[in-house]
């Protein structure tokens, strides 16, 4: 501490410099004043508190006691010494009983440095208490705002009798009683708990530790309403008696949202179900007829030699296949939108995938456009889902060629570096119509299109660059697109790189642009079919739909010695005891057993225990070919089937193994 300051109550002028040489002598830093008259006494008290107070006994207008009985009401925490000539033992006691903390006989002033140490002792214990005292004080006054003027409902309770000892506003709105009806009440009066929950659970609780969190109840209301109650309890002591401070949330209205919550979040998930089933059975009322309608227009397109004749069944495969892609987005955004897209990812050089993609697509195209395909470099590795990143080309194209009438459409693929950090860069360009400013901000809406309506001028349903955006998105890239209207459209996706592998910046091997003219045709649709026409295979076909199973069936006879059941139960009974080479099972029966009971019963045989068996059906939604893998099906075959792609599986199965 600092200096210490000192009030001197003398009036003899040679006692106060042997009072001060003491001092000295003790090597106390201390500054003082002295007064000897009563009025300068107080003055000093009030305008000039000293830390300790000197004071003779006998003094010419007052006494000492005077002094002390002074310090007693206006200073009380002030040490006070006095200093007497003469003292008995009897005045003595007087003294110290009167509030004085020490006395030292002038004759005997070597005490006085004791007696000065002991004073700021407890002067330093008076002010530590007196902070203590005051931050006590403004403690309970903040608690006390608090408490009163919360809007939450609180009260103070006994731990042991569970008495109210006090309440707040809040509380008394909340329980509809007045402050001197709830004060000297029990907690249990108003409903909230009963005295064995309080006494064997909440008392028992809040002995392990002091508080209790978010206790739940339901009470009810003078009305009849029964209401939701979160408790929190914090026990505290106060001169040895034990409280609980209890405060009370009015969660009602909170559990009436998270209901209708819980409730609008049922509906969601049984219309999302609703809207799985309405899908699944629109996917085989579509995809059913779909594969005769493709099928059978596939085999007319290869047997009619009238140009005429041909050109209908040519615009009856545009349409079905039309339909099919519709079908197919609807499919690919619904299970976008679910969240259930499942993507397998793998490091793929990007070259040779677009490559086939752009090419496969190529030939589809029926205006007279120049196709074109720039590839810088043949060293392009990204991680990706390959049929996302197929439909995602697919789309683009699609849609560049849609809008496109003449002149050209371009892909370009190249590597590029952005904000430090290596992209594969895929434009799509054209010289369309392309989009004002206005459609650019639509462009990636789903149903949406730049002509609406009856007004509109292009086919299709506004989702496919929607999907494409979404895919890209899904595989952590981003789509851009640029636009004047009359000049065309460019669309840039960046996929982010793999590595950083060397690149060869030779184009396409010798540095040439690849360009396919469509004046050249649709190239050619051959396929070395040689290898099927021995008939020795024997294949089984179960198939309740009247088309498929004619159709199928028109498509493997030439090749294969085929067996065709319409009924599921009838080809487990007759044809368990035939070794068959191959059997392709419907999944969906309108009758008997389905595809996975069948194949079961197949299995359980011995006959052909191991033959391959394919699960031809109608099914699209996600998982539905993993589920039918995890069933124990070889393969999974979709309608309408493709059939190179379904000769290439029968090949596997048949002649590579």
């Amino acid at each position: 501490m600092g200096k210490i300051k000192i009030l001197i109550i003398e009036d003899n002028k040679y006692d106060l410099e042997l009072i001060v040489r003491e001092l000295k002598k003790n090597s106390f830093d201390f500054e003082y004043v002295n007064a000897y008259k009563f009025e300068d006494v107080k003055k000093q008290l009030h305008e000039n508190p000293p830390d300790i107070i000197f004071s003779d006994y006998n003094l010419q207008s007052f006494n000492g006691l005077e002094v002390l009985s002074y310090r007693n009401e206006h200073a009380p925490f002030t040490p006070f010494i006095k200093i007497t000539g003469t003292l008995d033992e009897e005045r003595a006691v007087e003294i110290i009983k009167s509030g004085a903390d020490d006395y030292v006989l002038k004759q005997n002033l070597s005490r006085l440095g004791p007696a000065v140490h002991t004073a700021i002792e407890k002067m330093d214990l008076n002010r530590k208490k007196n902070y203590a005292e005051k931050k006590l004080k403004e403690s309970e006054e903040k608690f006390s705002k608090i408490f009163h003027y919360s809007p939450v409902p609180a009260c103070i309770v006994n731990f042991d009798s569970g008495l109210i000892m006090d309440v707040n506003d809040g509380f008394c709105d909340f329980s509809g009683c007045k402050e001197n009806e709830a004060i000297g009440s029990y907690i249990f009066d108003f409903g909230f708990f009963d005295t064995e929950i309080y006494d064997n659970e909440i008392k028992q609780k809040l002995k392990e530790k002091h508080y209790i969190k978010n206790f739940e109840l339901d009470i009810k209301s003078k009305s009849g309403k029964v209401n939701s109650i979160l408790a929190n309890f914090l026990k505290i002591s106060l001169d040895e008696v034990n409280y609980i401070i209890i405060k009370f949330i009015d969660i009602t209205q909170r559990k009436i949202v998270e209901q209708e919550l819980n409730n609008a979040k049922e509906r969601a998930e049984e219309m999302n179900k609703l809207k799985t089933i309405f899908l699944t059975n629109l996917s085989h009322e579509f995809r059913t007829p779909l594969n005769g309608i493709l099928g059978f227009s596939d085999m007319l397109a290869n047997e009619i030699k009238d140009n005429e004749q041909k050109s209908y069944v040519d615009a009856i495969q545009i349409s079905g296949r039309r339909l099919l892609d519709t079908f197919n987005d609807l499919i690919d955004l619904s299970v976008i939108e679910s969240g259930k897209v499942q993507l397998k990812k793998e490091a793929v050089n990007l070259v040779n995938t677009t490559r086939r993609v752009f090419e496969q697509f190529e030939k589809s195209v029926s205006k007279k456009l120049d196709m074109l395909i720039d590839i810088k470099s043949e060293n392009l590795m990204c991680r990706i889902d390959i049929a996302a990143y197929e439909k995602i080309i697919h789309k683009l194209l699609d849609n560049a060629v849609k809008f496109t009438h003449k002149g050209y459409v371009k892909l370009v693929l190249n590597k590029v570096e952005k904000d430090g950090l290596q992209f594969i860069n895929i434009t799509v360009s054209d010289t369309g119509i392309g989009m004002s400013p206005e459609d650019l901000e639509i462009v990636f809406d789903r149903f949406r299109q730049s002509s609406e309506g009856l007004k509109r001028n292009y086919e299709g349903t506004g989702i496919g660059l929607s999907i494409a955006r979404r895919f890209v998105e899904l595989l952590g890239g981003h789509i851009t697109v640029t636009s004047r209207v009359g000049e065309g459209s460019e669309f840039s996706i960046f996929l982010p790189c793999l590595s950083k592998s060397s690149e060869n910046m030779n184009r396409n091997g010798n540095g040439n642009l690849i360009i396919y003219n469509r004046d050249n045709g649709n190239g050619s649709n051959e396929y070395n079919w040689e290898i099927f026409k021995s008939k020795e295979k024997k294949i089984l076909v179960v198939e309740d739909n009247d088309v498929d199973c004619f159709y199928i069936n028109k498509l493997l006879s030439p090749f294969f010695n085929v067996k065709t059941v319409k009924d599921s139960v009838k080809a487990l009974k007759d044809y368990s005891t035939e070794k068959f080479d191959l059997i392709i099972l419907d999944i969906q029966f309108t009758t008997g057993i389905n595809g996975i009971e069948l194949l079961k019963g197949i299995r359980e045989g011995e006959v052909n225990k191991k033959t391959p068996v394919l699960a031809s059906t109608a099914l699209a939604m996600a998982g539905d070919k993993e589920r039918l893998l995890a069933e124990g099906f070889d393969e999974y075959i979709q309608k309408p089937f493709d059939k190179k792609g379904l000769f290439k599986i029968l090949k596997k199965y048949l002649y590579e193994k």
